[in-house]
């Protein structure tokens, strides 16, 4: 079954809405954690859920304006290149620092070395390279750092067996993981499937809704 136009925009914005709902819950949570104990891992965790709010944003903002350019009547046809530019340039960047700061809470207990600039660095890079070779690039730059992260986090994960979030956290990177891979999966196999990407939006919701059930367990929100 072929979903058409106005059912896969209902679907991106239940998605979006979802997911922007649970980032910023999560981010909210996180925050009041920090400044009622000023722990630094937990600060980290608040900066990565922040940059996925916006991710999610420009994310959606790049589907209405490459689905429905119809509307951008406001703009000058030659502009719509370059805000599309800008818009998926955001968004890998989101992403990536999204992703980067998920790395840095997990290793920062073993390298202290690890300087916030040079995240935000290799997100712009990352990004600049994308937009350069496109097909994928920054998807397929972040695999190996997240498959790093699977490692990290599972050896947090053995260290403390009775810590049921190194637990959760770990099952939520493995979804991370296996969501960035369906993403690449699904642009190639789209002309064939093109329902594909909905197997992709409902690891991100469990990746995401592990994280929130782990909050609600320790706080009881």
């Amino acid at each position: 079954m072929i979903i058409d136009l106005l059912t896969k925009s209902f679907i991106e914005f239940i998605f979006f809405i979802i997911m922007v709902s649970l980032a910023f819950v999560l981010f909210i949570k996180f925050k009041k954690i920090t400044d009622l104990i000023n722990h630094k891992g937990i600060k980290i965790f608040e900066v990565s859920f922040f940059y996925f709010i916006f991710y999610f944003i420009f994310r959606y903002t790049s589907y209405l304006i490459l689905n429905f350019p119809s509307y951008l009547t406001i703009i000058k046809k030659s502009m719509i290149p370059y805000i599309i530019t800008s818009i998926d340039f955001l968004k890998i960047t989101s992403l990536c620092l999204a992703l980067f700061y998920l790395l840095y809470s997990q290793v920062k207990k073993y390298n202290e070395n690890i300087m916030k600039s040079h995240i935000y660095i290799m997100a712009i890079i990352i990004s600049v390279l994308d937009l350069i070779f496109k097909n994928n690039t920054a998807y397929i730059i972040i695999l190996p750092i997240l498959l790093y992260t699977i490692m990290i986090s599972h050896a947090n994960y053995k260290e403390h067996k009775k810590n049921n979030y190194t637990q959760i956290f770990f099952i939520a990177i493995l979804c991370f993981t296996l969501g960035i891979i369906l993403e690449i999966v699904s642009s190639l196999i789209t002309p064939f499937y093109s329902n594909f990407y909905i197997y992709n939006y409902i690891i991100y919701i469990i990746a995401f809704s592990l994280i929130a059930y782990n909050q609600y367990k320790i706080l009881k929100w």
